[in-house]
């Protein structure tokens, strides 16, 4: 009988002992059930880069072949040995030659030449036209504009007047510089209101 107290004393501080050990048990059940779940991590996705369009950056390169000036030669502008009319007059030049000496005394400056040309004149549609190698003028390519020198080779040009059908032959010379270049002969009578219209040639120099 004493025995079986014991028993009962000791099962009753083994259940005493227990109960502390359940309460806490019981409280981190509850713990964990009123606790909300734990979101789920969301994992960051890189923004997506649309990379430009490459039409924007190409520049773009024209193919098309640039055209070239179109050249209108002037009107009444001839060449060495062609007839060149306007105004009821023609003008040929027949030759081109130069020289350092003219007659027996004219010489050219240092630096410079005479330039000789050998023309024809005639009237053409005109009763009259005058002539005079006054009325030539010599301009090179930079713009300079030179007059007729006072002599010329024999046979020098003359002056005076042409009825309509007459011609004249003569040398009409300039002094210019050795460098000249692109050298046009003009001629233009020198009459006011006289009509005429100036006669052009390339002397090809």
């Amino acid at each position: 009988m004493q025995w079986f107290k014991r028993q009962s004393r000791g099962r009753k501080l083994i259940t005493l002992a227990m109960i502390p050990l359940l309460i806490i048990c019981l409280c981190a059940g509850l713990a964990r059930m009123i606790s909300p779940a734990p979101e789920p991590t969301a994992t960051p996705v890189p923004p997506t880069v649309t990379p430009a369009s490459t039409a924007a950056l190409t520049p773009v390169l024209s193919t098309a072949t640039p055209i070239p000036p179109t050249l209108t030669p002037l009107p009444g502008v001839g060449e060495v040995g062609q007839r060149v009319e306007a105004g009821g007059i023609a003008l040929i030049v027949n030759a081109v030659s130069t020289t350092e000496v003219v007659g027996d005394f004219w010489k050219a400056d240092a630096g410079y030449y005479f330039l000789v040309a050998d023309i024809t004149l005639e009237t053409t549609t005109r009763e009259t036209a005058p002539y005079n190698p006054f009325y030539f003028s010599l301009k090179d390519a930079k713009g300079f504009e030179y007059s007729p020198a006072i002599v010329a080779p024999k046979p020098q040009l003359q002056h005076g007047d042409l009825s309509q059908g007459e011609k004249v032959r003569g040398n009409v010379a300039f002094e210019i510089p050795t460098d000249s270049q692109g050298l046009i002969l003009s001629y233009e009578p020198l009459v006011l209101l006289g009509g005429y219209k100036p006669l052009k040639v390339d002397l090809g120099h």
